[in-house]
């Protein structure tokens, strides 16, 4: 009985200490890089033309944009928790409906 509440115990712990472990090793593992995202809107910003760009906008006006597009993205839900507005049902929910 004891082994069997310690089993539970740390499988207990171990699922709360997963979601803060993870989210921190993100972060160490992904950190901001304005430099690195800006040479990337240099090399590949341009989508009609397959040529670098070769004026960029202000940064602070990118660095923005991209910052409001990260709390656009935030405040969206998660992709298991939205619903398809027209059926009201999860996207992966039954079949396919025919048109």
């Amino acid at each position: 009985m004891r082994s069997r509440t310690r089993r539970h115990l740390g499988l207990a712990v171990a699922g709360v200490l997963a979601v803060p472990l993870t989210v921190l090793g993100v972060h160490v593992t992904h950190p901001r890089d304005e430099d690195g995202y800006l040479a990337h809107l240099r090399k590949y910003g341009d989508r009609q033309h397959d040529e670098p760009l070769r004026t960029l906008p202000p940064t602070a006006d990118l660095i923005a944009e991209g910052d409001a597009a990260c709390e656009w993205l935030r405040e969206q839900p998660c992709a298991l928790w939205r619903h398809d507005r027209r059926t009201g049902q999860a996207p992966f929910a039954g079949t396919p409906a025919s048109s």
